[in-house]
């Protein structure tokens, strides 16, 4: 019995340790940018990995109100990464909680390129994204930024009827952040994903949107 209490031991001051610094690595994971969404355990799941050896994972998320504008931070983190020439961040997509009607939260961002953001966009609830693509040739390449408002009309993620609705009105509230943009794409369905049609069309737009109409 005593050799298994001195071998347990280690274990709990290693837990203890966890407990005790909790706020601050919670703190240290929220500021952090990755190229996908921060992912990380709570407290309690970091013991129960030490303890047990169990994969246990939790996504720490802040909803944005796209009705009352609480949270209006949420985006403006993301636009302003994006927009950035010096942040490798190039996309983040807000999908809805059903339920509420009218939060949506940030359920992916990356690096990559457009690809990457719609193979996330494809398995997500309704929402909005924001993007970023390099277009023009190898001597001038150019920053281009589109706008996409995804409303799937089939399958487990289907918009519902209440959360369509608003959408015009909640969409006008996410551009007041998510304002410069070159070219705006509202799509229903992954055919409507296509990366190389979507691209030619950003070319064909021309000019910079500035003033956050669909181009």
């Amino acid at each position: 019995m005593r050799s298994f209490l001195c071998c347990l031991r280690p274990w709990t001051h290693l837990a203890m340790t966890i407990l005790r610094k909790q706020s601050k690595l919670t703190q240290v994971l929220m500021r952090k940018q990755s190229r996908e969404r921060v992912k990380f355990p709570a407290t309690s799941q970091l013991c129960c990995i030490l303890i047990s050896g169990k994969s246990c994972q939790k996504l720490l998320t802040i909803s944005w109100n796209l009705a009352s504008r609480a949270n209006d931070s949420v985006g403006q983190e993301h636009y302003d990464a994006i927009r950035s020439d010096s942040n490798s961040e190039t996309w983040a997509f807000f999908a809805y909680d059903y339920a509420s009607k009218k939060e949506v939260a940030c359920s992916g961002s990356g690096s990559g390129d457009i690809n990457e953001f719609f193979s996330h966009v494809k398995d997500q609830r309704g929402g909005y994204g924001f993007c970023r693509v390099e277009t023009g040739d190898e001597e001038s390449r150019r920053a281009k930024f589109f706008l996409l408002a995804w409303v799937p009309e089939s399958g487990s993620n289907k918009l519902p009827i209440m959360v369509k609705g608003n959408m015009s009105v909640h969409k006008a509230s996410f551009k007041e952040i998510f304002r410069d943009f070159n070219s705006e794409f509202t799509f229903s369905n992954e055919e409507d994903l296509n990366a190389d049609a979507v691209i030619n069309s950003i070319v064909k737009a021309g000019g910079a949107n500035y003033m956050g109409q669909t181009a």
